[in-house]
C-alpha cells in the first residue's frame, strides 16, 4: 500500500458505510487512528514561567482532547500539544481555547510582529506508532 493509497483510507475512516475495516491491519506500523492534532508555540514574558505554567495545568481540558502536551523548547519558550478525538472536536472548543489565551495573554510576548504571541498549528494524525 502506498502512501496516497493510505491517506485515502485515513480520510475514508469513520464515514458513513466506511468498509475499510481491517484494511490496514497489515501495515508495519502498531497504531493508526483518526485523530487530530494541535500545536501552539509561545514565549512566556520573563519571571511569569511558573505562573503560565500553573495556569496550562490548571486549565480544564475540553471535551475531546484527549492528550496535551507541553514542551519548553527555549528560553521563555514553549510549545503546547494537545491530541484530540478528531477535527470535528477540535473545532467545537476553539471557544474555549480561546477563552484560556485569554486567561494567559499578560504572561505572553511577542514572537515576532508577523506571528504575534502564539504560532498555532494543527491537522490530522496520519501516523500513530506505538513503538516497544
Amino acid at each position: 500500500m502506498d502512501w496516497p493509497q493510505i491517506t485515502a483510507v485515513l480520510h475514508q475512516i469513520g464515514t458513513p458505510g466506511c468498509e475499510c475495516s481491517g484494511i490496514l491491519t497489515s501495515f508495519p506500523i502498531a497504531s493508526l487512528m483518526v485523530s487530530f492534532l494541535n500545536n501552539v508555540r509561545v514565549k512566556v514574558k520573563e519571571a511569569c514561567e511558573e505562573q503560565y505554567l500553573a495556569a496550562v495545568e490548571a486549565w480544564s481540558c475540553p471535551e475531546g482532547m484527549t492528550d496535551r502536551y507541553i514542551a519548553k523548547t527555549g528560553e521563555r519558550r514553549y510549545c503546547f500539544v494537545g491530541h484530540w478525538e478528531s477535527e470535528e472536536k477540535f473545532v467545537v472548543a476553539r471557544p474555549q481555547m480561546s477563552k484560556h489565551l485569554e486567561s494567559v495573554r499578560e504572561l505572553l510576548d511577542e514572537i515576532t510582529p508577523e506571528l504575534g504571541i502564539t504560532d498555532p498549528v494543527s491537522g490530522p494524525v496520519l501516523i500513530h506508532s506505538i513503538l516497544p
